[in-house]
């Protein structure tokens, strides 16, 4: 049996709607944004909330998942997206860059990354890459098609879920083609296996009554 952390790494709920997430908001996470075109130098990324998109409302709560039956009505509430432009003061305007950009996540010690969700991407427009602590590629994903009614690749208000799978990793690099979000990350601490605390404690107890003998 293995330990479970309960809590989620990458909570944006705590956000204000256009607060920027930067290198140590979240513990042990440092932070890297660049925007390209019509963002370009104006390199964050932002929380914007989907019950107040401000003029972005292709992500405005709430969001369909085409790949099932049914109306979904999903409210993530707080996702993350690139800034588009005139960021000032730790806040960006509510509107994600259209244009693109990359995100990278680097954090300083191995994690978990189970899934998370994207927000408005058309197909081929977002890429997921995953290091381990090596460096090494552990991950790779391109979005998928979204299959609405109208058989067009038109993602406004819609949503879907890619599985990672428990992969092990330090780094994640998000590569957007443009405009979208991403959210909901489902990424935890490395399970402790349940017996590592007893082996400890048993070790140092053996410690104990190594020094103890030789005190004798």
């Amino acid at each position: 049996m293995a330990g479970v952390a309960n809590a989620t790494v990458i909570d944006l709920s705590g956000f204000s709607n256009g607060e920027t997430l930067d290198t140590g908001d979240i513990a042990g996470l440092t932070v890297t944004a660049v925007a390209d075109g019509n963002g370009a130098g104006n390199d964050f990324a932002f929380v914007l909330d989907t019950n107040n998109p401000g003029s972005d409302g292709d992500l405005a709560a709430p969001f369909d998942d085409p790949s099932t039956i049914g109306d979904e009505n999903f409210n993530p509430g707080n996702v993350l997206a690139l800034a588009q432009n005139n960021c000032a003061g730790g806040f960006c305007p509510v509107n994600d860059n259209g244009t693109g950009g990359t995100l990278t996540w680097l954090f300083d010690r191995d994690l978990v990354f189970n899934s998370l969700n994207v927000y408005d991407f058309r197909t081929g427009e977002l890429k997921i890459d995953l290091f381990d602590d090596l460096n090494q590629l552990v991950f790779t994903a391109m979005v998928p098609t979204f299959n609405t009614d109208t058989g067009n690749d038109v993602t406004d208000n819609l949503f879907t879920t890619i599985d990672v799978g428990g992969v092990v990793f330090r780094r994640a690099v998000f590569d957007f083609g443009g405009s979208g979000a991403i959210g909901t990350f489902d990424i935890q601490e490395v399970p402790i296996p349940a017996a590592l605390p007893l082996l400890l404690s048993g070790l140092a107890g053996l410690g104990f009554a190594s020094r103890r003998r030789k005190q004798a």
